[in-house]
């Protein structure tokens, strides 16, 4: 085996040296910077599409356009391909022609390119075929709310299971979703048509594309929402810009991770919008405290007084809780917080400090950390 390797290096060498003269160097790869030149996304012109299993709403052309990094479309490249989930149902050509062949619901159908440098982007189309048009074809799509619909959605916190619980009492859903509707010319509603949705501002609120369920809400600010829908030929769009506000909820758990264990409180710091309420409970054995450096601007859950008037009435400071087995609203206490500030508080007996932060609705963490309750209690904006 010695010998082979010292034939092998030998050889390379002889090649290193001279054996090699007529092959073509490799040329260095250049990374591209230029946006303009790099293949970031494929879109479809149409990606919720409802046709129907006879003339003249049984066909329909996709156009699948590649985008560079900038948004802007690029040309030059290869064409295409299509294919559907389902071509008993729905049948699509090579260059995007859509044919519904009977009544199906949820064909997807895909487009894809990938370039020479192999570099490869798709789109999605779901598609529903109905048996025949109705008799009065849509003619808009609306996204604006209704009552109780709402365009101010709240973050939701990761805390609690009584979170559901209390924030149903204060009027705001843990998971709001969208709910678009489409209206033929007399505005009565056409349904059973698919729509795609669409956060244009990511960053703040994701959206699933086919439900509409928001399914996070990462920060606060405005994100426009956009809802499509291609019906029997007919395209149509909705935006509407949605507020995410800090959440109107949250809470304090004092517990033990361990028998034995240090006594703990988690978080130690929350931040709510104005007039939210936040919940301290306690479900183990110990007895903790809380009292505020400035009670005076905390209040009661007024709603909630008539269904737990033991477990969460109370103005101020809150006294000393610990869990019941027989009776677990003994170790639950609930604050609203109506002026915007910090709010300082500290449990005597469990040995812990926090704070909530509370935020007016225009009004970001820092300019809030600003402000003392007191101050805006007594009407006065500007003492800090």
């Amino acid at each position: 085996m010695r010998s082979w390797f010292q034939f092998g290096c030998g050889l390379l060498a002889l090649l290193a040296l001279g054996g090699c003269d007529d092959l073509a160097p490799v040329a260095p790869h250049e990374p591209i910077t230029d946006p303009t030149m790099l293949f970031m996304a494929l879109r479809l012109d149409h990606r919720a599409v409802t046709m129907a299993a006879e003339a003249p709403y049984d066909t329909l052309r996709l156009t699948a356009t590649p985008l560079d990094a900038t948004g802007a479309v690029m040309n030059g490249l290869p064409a295409p391909t299509y294919r559907s989930s389902d071509t008993t149902a729905v049948h699509v050509s090579p260059d995007g022609l859509l044919t519904a062949r009977r009544p199906a619901t949820g064909v997807v159908v895909v487009a894809e390119l990938t370039t020479e440098g192999n570099v490869r982007h798709t789109d999605t189309a779901m598609v529903n075929v109905t048996a025949v048009a109705p008799a009065a074809l849509p003619a808009r799509l609306t996204l604006d709310p209704e009552p109780p619909d709402s365009a101010i959605w709240a973050i939701v916190p990761p805390w609690g299971s009584f979170l559901g619980l209390l924030y149903a009492f204060v009027g705001m859903p843990i998971d709001p979703v969208l709910h678009p509707r489409v209206l033929d010319a007399s505005d009565a509603p056409v349904d059973g048509l698919v729509l795609a949705f669409e956060s244009l501002d990511p960053a703040i609120a994701e959206i699933h594309p086919w439900t509409g369920a928001v399914q996070f809400l990462a920060a606060p600010g405005e994100a426009a929402i956009v809802a499509r829908s291609t019906a029997y030929g007919v395209a149509m769009a909705d935006t509407v810009r949605y507020r995410v506000t800090h959440p109107v909820i949250g809470g304090f758990d004092f517990g033990r991770e361990s028998d034995g264990g240090a006594l703990t409180m988690k978080p130690a710091e929350i931040t709510i919008r104005q007039g939210g309420v936040v919940l301290w409970s306690s479900m183990g054995t110990d007895t903790v405290d809380v009292k505020f450096d400035e009670p005076e601007s905390v209040i009661d859950v007024a709603e909630l007084c008539p269904f737990f008037p033991d477990a969460f009435c109370g103005t101020g400071d809150i006294p000393a809780i610990n869990g019941d087995p027989e009776n677990p609203f003994a170790a639950l206490q609930a604050r609203r917080f109506p002026v915007p500030g910090v709010y300082e508080f500290r449990s005597e007996r469990a040995g812990h400090t926090g704070r909530v932060i509370v935020v007016a609705d225009d009004v970001s963490p820092d300019a809030a950390l600003a402000v003392s309750p007191t101050c805006l209690t007594r009407g006065s904006t500007s003492c800090r």
